[in-house]
Parts: structure tokens; sequence; C-alpha cells
């Protein structure tokens, strides 16, 4: 079945063993306007009834061409005839065997999902700013002055490391080029629907596609 067919809540898909059903959200982020410094994106304008919300998820890169090769890389997955709907989102976005991208933490903590429905109705918009101080932030600037700082996923010294701390290889949320060692470093961002399926086989958690944000430019 080609992907554009591919367009209800539920799946079903005929196999020899029987019928199994494969449930995902077909309505996806938008991405209004990106920039060095700042990201602009909008929940998607007809959600699913299983919609909650969204998430978004973050490497870093040294290499600007890495992130492009890894942009077309989910994007070829996604693209792919056949592919379901937020498959490649836990598998391959998030998998440390994948792309391994991170949620960051929103004011030291990752709530499920990191930006319910209710903090992004339809008529208003988030923006990620990383000319913001002493950290990043994001807020949803038709919804008045709440903003949300961002901290990376990972930790020193028990502490959560700031986007405005130079990254180092080994991080987890890092990928380093030995090729590339200049201080300019590249925040690459994808968001995705968020969903539960309350289905016969149990909860299950629900992605629709990742939707391509845009890349921050860090220099250090």
């Amino acid at each position: 079945m080609p992907k554009t067919a591919v367009l209800a809540l539920v799946l079903i898909v005929s196999m020899s063993c029987g019928i199994d059903t494969i449930s995902y959200l077909s309505g996806n982020p938008r991405s209004i306007s990106t920039g060095v410094s700042a990201l602009d994106f909008a929940g998607p304008s007809s959600p699913d009834s299983a919609y909650l919300g969204i998430d978004f998820f973050y490497k870093i890169y040294a290499s600007d061409t890495d992130a492009d090769n890894d942009l077309a890389g989910i994007t070829a997955r996604q693209s792919a005839t056949n592919s379901v709907p937020g498959a490649s989102v836990s598998s391959y976005l998030l998998s440390t065997s994948g792309l391994g991208y991170s949620k960051p933490l929103l004011n030291g903590s990752i709530p499920i999902p990191l930006i319910p429905e209710a903090n992004l109705p339809a008529t208003d918009y988030a923006e990620i700013d990383f000319q913001a101080t002493p950290e990043p932030t994001i807020s949803f600037p038709s919804s008045g002055p709440t903003s949300y700082q961002l901290l990376r996923s990972i930790t020193s010294g028990g502490s959560y490391l700031s986007f405005y701390t130079e990254p180092v290889a080994g991080n987890a949320d890092y990928k380093s080029n030995s090729d590339d060692t200049d201080a300019t470093y590249y925040v690459q961002f994808f968001a995705a629907s968020y969903g539960i399926d309350f289905g016969s086989g149990g909860i299950t958690e629900l992605y629709g596609d990742a939707v391509y944000l845009g890349r921050i430019t860090i220099n250090f």
C-alpha cells in the first residue's frame, strides 16, 4: 500500500496468522520559521483523537554535514513505501542504535509529553530561543509570558548540562567529528505528535512522523 493511502488513525493489515491492528498518529507538528538562534513551530492543524501533545528532540553536532546526513536518513525512512507513520521515531530517531536523539529537560524535568495539548492549542505556537539567558528557553508567545528553561539530557557532577556548555566527545547527546575541530556546533531539532492507544493489547505510546524543526548554531 503506498504511504499516501495510509491516512486513517488505525491501519488494518491482513496477515496469514490473522489481522493485526497498527495504531499511529497522522497529524503532525508544523514548522513555522527557522533561524540560527530561534525556531518556531505549531501543533497539528487536525489532531487525531488519541493526540495528547508534542515531544521534541535534539542532538548536537560538530559538523553540519553530519547533521545533514542524519536529516536525510530519517527523511528517507519516513518517506519509504509502506512505512508506518511514527515508527521511525522510537526505532531510529531515539534509538541508541540509530540516531540517538534525546528529549531536553524543561525546567529540570521531562514531562510526558513535553508539551501537553493544553499548552499548545491550534491558535498558538511554540518558540525555541537560544538567545535567552541564562539558558535557552521554549515559550508560547500567544499564551503569555511563561517560558521554560531547556537543559541537555546528560549530567556532569550530578547536574544536568547547559546547552551553553561546550560538548565533548563521549557525550551521549553529541556527535563529534575528528575532522571538524572548530568551536562552532549545531543543535538539530525534530518534533512529533504524541498520544496513547488504549487497545486490546494494553496501553501503547504513539508517535506521528518526526518533523524537522531546524538547526541552531552555537559558537564558543
